[in-house]
């Protein structure tokens, strides 16, 4: 059996219970399924690894003369932009560094950042080049070539390259000859400023998939994680979760082998990898749940924290009975990605923690939350996973009781929080497998 088959048994089965708690809540409708290497950078630019440069090699000048100036700048146009420079642009930026407006560190960056320059079909080799034709005044040496393309191969973006000629001592030499100040550039990219953090999504790309990133998505996924957004157990889960993953011919024993190797940075013991197995192959079992168990143990634990990042932190609190009522999409940007998906009169979004909608008049308040077997969340003290007995106690202290009832073997108890807040949890043997909230207005 692929594991992409206990995917779709998984979303079968959240599917139709939502469905299920849809009647049960009447008035609700039922649901749709929803399916870095100068000084600057931490590397001597004259180390032998990235090829000596010496400043001699830098553009000559004439001090006081704006010719040099005018040669500096044609250089970048030519060089950056392919093209021979207007008139009125190579006035503008000779001007600028005559009058001291712009340093020759931010004239650069100007270039490369400029949208003209950011739509030329340059590949790494380019790119790397063109800074050794227009800081250095020659082509590039194979060794120093390979070395700052290798910058680039660790996750580094063309910023960091950037970064790493603008602050060299060939730079200073050469605004100095031309009588401009040098200035300084650091890259502002999460990719290079947290470089612990792209290794960290490196290695998903690379154990989990099994190929190089993109650039967009390590971008991406650095942001996110940067920012907060996101978390290492909700990064993880996503990749384990892609359809780029779960469409692929991966069985059960590869796909708990994967999280040993992904997740623990270690090889699979026997015993471990056969309870994970036999819990997936018992039908009660979910990937989701197997990934939610990797990212409990103090070895995942571990791991993110030698990149600096926390498993299970998150802008949002873990109690999420609060936003019953409040704006969808307050709460989809603060918890980061999500599917989005149309039910009867309304809208909502759902990955592999919950799932949030709306039903009336396809406005953008929250009208029920539904917590999913990978959840790290609560709804009134309750999680996925606790002992169901315990759930009831500790609903039955705030909540009136409303009773019961029983689809394919599945029970659920229903507790009313207030006139119009009902939450419902699904009892999987003893165990909650599901907390459904819901807002019924009337």
């Amino acid at each position: 059996m692929k594991i992409n088959s206990t995917f779709q048994r998984t979303a079968s089965k959240a599917a139709a219970f939502v469905l299920s708690a849809s009647m049960l809540l009447s008035p609700l409708p039922a649901m749709a399924a929803a399916d870095d290497v100068s000084a600057a950078v931490g590397i001597e630019i004259s180390n032998p690894d990235y090829g000596t440069v010496q400043a001699e090699e830098a553009i000559p000048a004439i001090v006081g003369d704006n010719t040099a100036l005018t040669e500096f700048v044609t250089r970048l146009y030519r060089n950056f932009l392919l093209r021979e420079p207007d008139n009125g642009g190579l006035e503008a930026w000779v001007n600028a560094l005559i009058n001291k407006t712009a340093t020759g560190a931010k004239v650069v960056a100007g270039f490369v950042h400029s949208r003209e320059f950011q739509n030329q079909p340059l590949d790494d080799e380019q790119y790397v080049s063109a800074f050794y034709r227009v800081i250095l005044g020659r082509e590039p040496d194979e060794k120093g070539l390979q070395s700052w393309l290798n910058v680039l191969d660790r996750g580094y973006t063309k910023d960091k390259v950037l970064q790493g000629f603008l602050n060299s001592p060939e730079m200073e030499a050469l605004c100095s000859s031309m009588g401009i100040e040098a200035g300084i550039f650091h890259s502002a990219e999460n990719r290079d400023t947290h470089h612990k953090v792209t290794e960290f999504v490196m290695r998903l790309y690379e154990y989990c998939l099994g190929r190089r990133y993109d650039e967009g998505g390590l971008t991406n996924w650095v942001d996110a994680l940067v920012s907060g957004s996101m978390n290492g157990y909700s990064v993880a889960m996503s990749f384990f979760t892609s359809d780029e993953l779960t469409n692929s011919d991966i069985d059960e024993v590869d796909f708990v082998n994967l999280c040993y190797k992904t997740l623990l940075d270690r090889e699979a013991d026997e015993k471990g990898r056969d309870t994970w197995i036999d819990y997936l192959n018992s039908g009660q079992g979910s990937p989701q749940g197997v990934v939610l168990g990797f990212c409990k143990s103090e070895e995942f634990n571990n791991l993110c924290a030698s990149y600096g990042i926390e498993v299970f932190a998150s802008p949002l609190d873990t109690e999420l009975f609060g936003w019953i009522g409040k704006n969808m999409n307050d709460f989809k940007n603060q918890l980061g990605w999500m599917d989005s998906y149309d039910i009867d009169e309304g809208h909502g979004y759902t990955d592999y923690r919950i799932l949030i909608a709306n039903v009336v008049d396809n406005t953008d308040t929250i009208n029920y939350i539904v917590l999913l077997s990978a959840s790290p969340y609560t709804i009134q003290g309750i999680s996925y996973d606790m002992s169901f007995d315990d759930a009831k106690r500790i609903l039955e202290r705030t909540c009136e009781y409303m009773g019961s009832d029983e689809e394919d073997g599945l029970r659920y108890e229903i507790f009313l929080v207030d006139d119009y807040t009902t939450v419902l949890l699904q009892n999987n043997n003893g165990i909650v497998k599901t907390v459904f909230c819901a807002r019924v207005e009337g």
